[in-house]
């Protein structure tokens, strides 16, 4: 079998590459830059988020964090509130364009998802699951 001597981390980084290749398709497709693919990919409709915990959320520092939200505020993807009780607290959320985005992104991960569970079975299908879930706890 092709591949059974290569070590698990280079296996990891190959199919890092070709993950990394599909969300380029996917964000091309619906012409959306990276910041904006996993902003629509971290909020989930309803849901409003501290500025703070919008850039924890995606792994940003606070400015960078800040430049995402006006971007996408200035698009129309995103709103954002002051607090009533504290006006130096903003959260965000999307808005029903940033909804539509979302939904975009999900019915084309939905496609790519059926691509690959199509050439498994049922049990090899939970077991792969089962080894990526150990991996992600791992790394």
């Amino acid at each position: 079998m092709v591949g059974d001597n290569k070590k698990v981390i280079d296996l990891i980084i190959e199919l890092k590459r070709k993950c990394q290749l599909k969300e380029e398709d996917i964000r091309k497709e619906i012409d959306v830059m990276e910041s904006a693919y996993n902003t629509f990919l971290a909020l989930e409709p309803g849901n409003e988020l501290s500025s703070k915990e919008f850039a924890e959320k995606l792994d940003l520092s606070p400015s960078r964090g800040t430049r995402v939200i006006e971007k996408l505020v200035k698009d129309g993807s995103l709103e954002r509130k002051r607090s009533e009780e504290d006006r130096r607290r903003v959260s965000v959320s999307l808005t029903e364009k940033g909804i539509e985005e979302k939904k975009k992104i999900e019915s084309l991960k939905n496609e790519c998802e059926e691509r690959i569970i199509s050439n498994f079975s049922e049990n090899e299908i939970k077991k792969i699951r089962g080894i990526l879930k150990d991996l992600v706890e791992v790394l």
